[in-house]
């Protein structure tokens, strides 16, 4: 950043001497016709900058900033400028945010590592390519922050038409305009959401834990999506509070549609241990690396092997037989007893008996579909109250989420036949069930996030007082 400070004012400088004047090779491509195309199936950034030394960008020019739009390829598919073209700004600013809407639109989210020099837009703005700024502040409307606490991640989901509608709303639209809940009005309007990261922690003492630069959030409904505990399983040790790092979350995507499991993103730190990961490497949620540093950035042949990752766009196609059972199917209200069935998102649903602290079962418990909001998640929830809840999963998933909230007594598990009665989540927290590792995110003493990694054939959940939501699956 210090490198990038001098490297700007040395450019104010010089353009103030030199008004208009253009570095050799730089003007050889007019700027509105930079080839976006060429990172159609994926685009990066790296932390650090660097001469490629095998290939020739589109501009002839081999330097590429932190702030340059790259292909794995070893393309160069915008300049720092490109990006910045609308915004009158050609000094670089660095790359932090990166999210590609439409290659042949050269339509592209984006933030920066600083402010802009005219004032106009801060390192923390989501900014469009298409002149767009919409502030920090906009998009931590909902979870009242009152400071700029940056933006390093960001990844708009939702179809197609609707982000299109957004983007070309937005471009006619003034920064203050986005303030005081009206980004969250269109977002609900467009039935589409804005994920991110930010570059500082914030403590909410009131809530019961802080939000941490390695959640991914939503601008919509401010809440987290994604949390540093869930992003990354144990053996390693992610997630401040309870387990004591916060690894950050540089860079973030995924595909369109709203699949939380279905995310790729990049760390701020690494990690040597029993998983190993460098934060330059893309990795899948759990932590394992789908993609490292090295295979990003070998075909520009840098005299380094290691260049680190800021940001980062896929496009990822969602994972096959993914379904969340949020209860919506049902009617608020509505009881279902030992014995009963429903179903939920095409998935069948058993009552099952539920087994107390000291062993003895009973069938005289009652699962109520309601609206508090007492897992933690939006619309129906289902409480068990002294039952489980059997899910006929499709196929064999990858793994699961499941908000959860709970108010009192035991709870029971059940995970490819293996039993578990426990007296909470936390419990059960880095352990293996049925050959599955578990993990859970605790939001607060009674919320939380329940998350499993492996192969699940079976799965039945219950408590005295537990309410459950949002059980999101992820492929085979």
């Amino acid at each position: 950043m210090l490198a990038k400070l001098v490297r700007l004012s040395l450019f104010s400088l010089l353009a103030a001497a030199a008004i208009g004047a253009v570095p050799p090779g730089l003007g050889a491509v007019a700027q509105g016709d930079f080839p976006l195309e060429l990172c159609r199936e994926a685009g990066f950034s790296t932390e650090e900058d660097f001469m490629m030394r095998e290939g020739e960008p589109y501009d002839g020019d081999p330097y590429i900033s932190d702030g340059d739009v790259l292909s794995p390829d070893g393309q160069v598919c915008a300049r720092n400028r490109d990006l910045l073209q609308r915004f009158d700004v050609r000094d670089d600013l660095g790359l932090d945010a990166l999210d590609i809407l439409n290659v042949d639109a050269r339509l592209v989210a984006f933030s920066t590592e600083l402010d802009s020099p005219h004032g106009t837009f801060t390192a923390g703005d989501l900014l469009i390519t298409n002149g767009a700024v919409i502030p920090n502040a906009a998009l931590l409307y909902r979870f009242e922050i009152p400071l700029d606490l940056g933006l390093d991640g960001v990844h708009i989901v939702g179809p197609l038409e609707s982000i299109r509608r957004f983007a070309d709303a937005a471009g006619s639209m003034a920064p203050d305009e986005w303030l005081g809940g009206r980004l969250q009005d269109i977002l609900h309007e467009l039935q589409i959401d804005i994920w991110f990261s930010v570059e500082g922690t914030w403590w909410r003492v009131e809530r019961g834990r802080p939000i941490l630069d390695g959640d991914v959030l939503s601008a919509r409904d401010g809440i987290q999506v994604l949390w540093q505990e869930v992003l990354l399983d144990p053996p390693i040790p992610a997630g401040l509070v309870d387990r004591g790092v916060d690894f950050g979350l540089d860079a973030l995507t995924g595909p369109r549609e709203p699949e939380r499991v279905a995310l790729r993103f990049s760390t701020e730190i690494l990690y040597r241990g029993e998983t190993s990961f460098t934060d330059g490497d893309v990795l899948a949620v759990g932590g394992s690396v789908v993609r490292p540093n090295e295979d990003l950035i070998k075909a520009f042949q840098p005299a380094a092997d290691f260049l680190g990752l800021d940001a980062l766009s896929l496009a990822v196609e969602p994972p096959v037989h993914v379904c969340c059972i949020e209860f919506e199917d049902q009617v608020s209200g509505t009881e279902y007893h030992v014995g009963d069935t429903f179903t939920d998102a095409g998935v069948l649903i058993t009552v099952e008996p539920f087994t107390w602290s000291n062993g003895t079962s009973t069938s005289s418990g009652v699962a109520v579909i309601g609206t508090g909001g007492l897992a933690g998640g939006s619309g129906n929830e289902a409480n068990t109250n002294n039952v489980n809840l059997s899910f006929a999963l499709p196929g064999t998933p990858a793994g699961l989420t499941m908000r959860f909230g709970e108010y009192g007594g035991n709870l029971n598990i059940r995970i490819n036949g293996d039993f578990r009665n426990f007296d909470d989540f936390a419990d059960i927290d880095g352990t293996t069930i049925g050959g599955v590792q578990v993990a859970v995110a605790t939001l607060s003493p009674e919320r939380g996030v329940l998350v499993l990694d492996g192969p699940i054939s079976d799965f039945a959940v219950g408590g005295q007082e537990l309410w459950i939501d949002e059980i999101c699956l992820s492929g085979e």
